[in-house]
């Protein structure tokens, strides 16, 4: 038999993103002490950091991204990258 999916309240979701954000503490951890998946509470943070957040990558090509590793693997500092733009 399946597990229901589990429901949880935007003030809940909202309580989580900001013990991240406030705290600057990895999501994993704070996914552990509150008992979610640590996938669920990325999602909820890129969700509130808009969909130009740095390291969201959805907006940006997975090629610049891969381009931009392997600039920074030669030693050249990158800037900005182009979704910040």
């Amino acid at each position: 038999m399946r597990e229901k999916r589990r429901k949880f309240t935007p003030e809940f979701k909202s309580e989580a993103v900001r013990l991240v954000v406030d705290t600057s503490r990895p999501i994993a951890e704070i996914a552990r002490e509150i008992g979610v998946h640590e996938g669920t509470l990325g999602n909820w943070v890129n969700q509130h950091r808009g969909p130009y957040s740095q390291g969201s990558g959805r907006n940006c090509g997975r090629g610049l991204i891969l381009r931009n590793k392997a600039v920074s693997r030669r030693g050249i500092d990158l800037v900005e990258s182009a979704c910040h733009a």
